[in-house]
């Protein structure tokens, strides 16, 4: 059994709401994706517009976290192409193409995920 927080001391202090006591956060909505066959992610949504992305094989790993612009409380995925939706109270919906950002993530922590390797920094380089 794991018990899972919310790293409120690694965010920048200007993407938490004063507000809240002892930084504590509302979660307002937690689920479970696949991405690939070795990839699952928990995703907490927040209050305070965070994503926290944890891969279900890595949970006593720190959690990704993606900044949306408002409180967030809708998301939903698309596996094969790779993309991560969330919406907010204002109806803004934020995007992300979600395998760079895991290949970056993946390798911050030192993991090895081959399913991601073709997301390689070298893929960015631009022309000219």
């Amino acid at each position: 059994m794991f018990c899972l927080s919310v790293p409120t001391e690694f965010l920048p202090e200007n993407t938490v709401n004063p507000s809240l006591s002892e930084g504590t956060f509302s979660i307002n909505q937690l689920l479970i994706r696949d991405f690939n066959e070795n990839t699952k992610l928990l995703i907490a949504l927040t209050d305070t517009g965070h994503a926290f992305l944890w891969d279900i094989d890595h949970l006593t790993k720190p959690p990704l976290v993606l900044v949306n612009s408002e409180s967030t409380w809708g998301c939903d995925s698309e596996p094969t192409s790779g993309l991560l939706a969330f919406s907010t109270n204002e109806s803004i919906v934020s995007i992300f193409e979600i395998y760079p950002i895991l290949f970056k993530y993946y390798q911050l922590l030192g993991i090895k995920n081959s399913k991601f390797q073709k997301y390689s920094v070298n893929t960015f380089k631009k022309d000219g």
